[in-house]
């Protein structure tokens, strides 16, 4: 059986790392970037079921780039998952919301984050 293919996105080369190697040991294809130059691009010649981004990053932000998947035709059905130290706003809150967006807060449980993203990935 293929493996569901994720992208992971965050300007921290130590988190993309880490989040692609538990999300590989559950069996998910990952693709990762460090920036967002590119990933739009990436997105729309792959075939990706979900991405977990950032909010925080130099350059496009996490909410500007669901932004962006959403107003794709190629991306636009694809699931979205907000990592996030921020305390938002109840504006940012809403415009996630809004785009169809799973938040999830940081500090997580890597276990609950990948429970999480199988339920997600069932929708």
């Amino acid at each position: 059986m293929a493996k569901e293919k994720i992208m992971v996105v965050d300007d921290e080369e130590d988190v993309t790392f880490l989040l692609s190697s538990l999300l590989e040991f559950h069996d998910f294809s990952v693709k990762t970037h460090n920036d967002s130059k590119g990933v739009m691009a990436d997105l729309e010649g792959g075939v990706y079921k979900l991405i977990v981004t950032d909010y925080m990053m130099p350059g496009l932000d996490g909410l500007h780039l669901c932004e962006h998947i959403r107003a794709s035709q190629k991306t636009k059905a694809m699931k979205i998952v907000m990592l996030t130290a921020k305390e938002l706003t109840s504006q940012e809150h809403q415009k996630l919301l809004e785009l169809d967006v799973t938040i999830v807060q940081k500090p997580y449980q890597p276990n609950e984050l990948v429970a999480r993203i199988r339920e997600i990935m069932q929708r």
